[in-house]
């Protein structure tokens, strides 16, 4: 069993000439607060499986991409929240932009980001919600995302 985790990507190019080779990294993992932020988020290190790749977007064009990624079920950290459990899923995304250039120099840098992905709240301006664990497992269509910010690189 699985956690699947449907998603839409927009990527638009506000330059005046293609972006090519273009390529959408992602994964999922929980957070979890006995795991050191620095293996939960995403950088520069961290090898992540392809979703798409050799991507064009013209100039001044959007590109949409949409998939699905998948999480073991025993790969889901529970935190135990009153007297149930919750988990809280991160997204981990790198875009990566060749230009048409195998040399990394003339590559665009790197997109690289984390995203929390919780309920919506019932309310306006409440706070996200994470995902239960102790019912029936059931779809959930009233998700929101948003990005985290990385930590400090030591150095």
């Amino acid at each position: 069993m699985n956690v699947t985790a449907a998603y839409r990507l927009k990527l638009r190019n506000n330059g005046r000439t293609p972006l090519t080779g273009v390529k959408v990294l992602a994964d999922l993992t929980t957070a979890h607060q006995k795991v050191p932020i620095a293996e939960q988020v995403a950088d520069d290190s961290l090898a992540l499986p392809e979703r798409h790749v050799d991507q064009t977007i013209a100039a001044g064009e959007t590109l949409e991409l949409a998939g699905e990624i998948r999480l073991p079920i025993g790969e889901v950290r529970p935190i135990k929240q009153g007297g149930g459990a919750v988990f809280v899923p991160l997204l981990r995304l790198r875009i990566e932009i060749a230009n048409g250039s195998a040399d990394a120099a003339k590559a665009v840098a790197p997109i690289i980001s984390t995203h929390v992905i919780g309920s919506r709240p019932a309310q306006r301006g409440g706070r996200m919600q994470p995902f239960r664990l102790d019912g029936v497992p059931q779809p959930h269509s009233s998700l929101m995302q948003r990005p985290i910010d990385a930590p400090p690189v030591a150095g």
